[in-house]
């Protein structure tokens, strides 16, 4: 687990780095790249009630991101818009490249969310 925490804080501070270069602080108010973010914290501190709030703050927005940015590679069709920028030529690969990052957030956090136990108290009240 120390290797994972070790790489994936690196990997954050390689992302953050690049981002704030090129598109300025207010690319980090996201959701997502909140989330992102706050999974490092979350890491570290072992907190699965951290890891379930970013879960639950983005798995609607990922999923439509998911959603929008395979149907754009498989049909060619715009369904949110979310990922627009993703198809933007005039943005240089690298950038694109590490939003895929998105691509497996939501499925981290809830992945760890089920491995540490933590069901939410949503779903404890849904019952």
């Amino acid at each position: 687990m120390l290797t994972f925490k070790i790489a994936y804080t690196a990997f954050v501070l390689l992302v953050v780095a690049i981002w704030w270069r090129h598109y300025s602080w207010r690319n980090f108010l996201w959701f997502s790249d909140i989330a992102f973010i706050g999974a490092v914290p979350a890491l570290w501190l072992q907190s699965s009630a951290l890891a379930s709030v970013l879960a639950v703050a983005v798995l609607v927005p990922e999923i439509l991101w998911n959603v929008d940015f395979v149907a754009r590679l498989t049909l060619r069709r715009r369904i949110t818009g979310l990922t627009d920028y993703m198809f933007e030529p005039e943005r240089p690969k690298l950038l694109r490249g590490l939003s895929l990052f998105t691509y497996r957030c939501r499925s981290c956090c809830c992945g760890w969310c089920a491995s540490t136990g933590t069901t939410g108290g949503w779903a404890l009240q849904a019952q």
